[in-house]
């Protein structure tokens, strides 16, 4: 496929997208990489020239962050493009600066990771995609992170696990249906910090949770194993969270099996 190589991205993340406009630039040449720094000239209408480079466009690069998420041009830019990429029209091609949550329509969507893999690597894989290499590594855009539940007698045994990439913050929360006084937490490793407060999550009202944070990174096949019980042997049920931000957690989906 053909056609002009798109870099959909906000200014806070040039820093990271100059190296591959440059390195993109040097390999398949200026006129073929659109890129605001130099193809929008000043005085000329910048979304008119948007408008034009997504039209010329085979490859779209979206620079996936938390800015750029919440960025109206880039949201305008990348749903235009998704659609042009449904048709066949062009490649659709997200690149994660960084660990966010995704908008679900990412979800069957496969992407290259820049905080996982670096720069260098990163560089190489889209520059395979642009050659059409089918060789380049991509990876469906989904959760990393599971928590595998299983039960034995009044205890649930959980196995929280990475599936394709290292998570260097291993910080967990759990929040249980019954008092925070009445849950039971064993660990099954060293080196553990834990802590209980009031948290909102996912908009709802505040609730007693249970904070666990281990000295490791959650690494694929290397799982972060913990149990949970109430104190009277109750029925329990419980949600967990990965800490993504000092005030945000993110929910992991809980497995169960016999």
């Amino acid at each position: 496929m053909n056609g002009v190589i798109f870099l959909s991205h906000t200014k806070v993340d040039k820093p990271k997208v100059d190296y591959f406009a440059y390195k993109l630039s040097e390999i398949f040449g200026k006129e073929r990489v659109f890129y605001d720094t130099w193809s929008v000239s000043p005085g000329e209408s910048f979304i008119g020239k948007m408008n034009e480079g997504i039209a010329d466009c085979g490859f779209f690069v979206l620079f996936i962050s938390k800015a750029s998420l919440q960025s109206n041009m880039v949201t305008r830019e990348w749903q235009s493009s998704l659609s042009k990429a449904i048709k066949g029209e062009l490649r659709f091609v997200p690149v994660l600066l960084e660990h966010v949550s995704v908008p679900p329509i990412f979800s069957d969507i496969r992407y290259l990771s820049f905080y996982k893999d670096g720069p260098e690597t990163v560089l190489k894989q889209m520059i395979d995609v642009i050659r059409g290499d089918s060789n380049s590594p991509l990876q469906p855009l989904k959760e990393n992170l599971v928590c595998h539940v299983t039960m034995q007698d009044h205890t649930y045994n959980l196995a929280i696990e990475a599936t394709m990439y290292m998570e260097p913050k291993s910080s967990f929360l759990i929040i249980p249906d019954c008092q925070i006084d009445d849950l039971c937490v064993m660990h099954h490793c060293s080196m553990v910090e834990t802590n209980t407060f009031p948290v909102a999550t996912e908009g709802g009202p505040e609730q007693m949770a249970y904070w666990v944070m281990v000295e490791y990174a959650t690494v694929p096949n290397i799982p972060f194993r913990l149990s949970l019980r109430h104190r009277n042997n109750n029925q329990l049920r419980f949600k967990v969270y990965h800490q993504i931000g000092e005030h945000e957690f993110e929910p992991i989906p809980l497995h169960y099996s016999s």
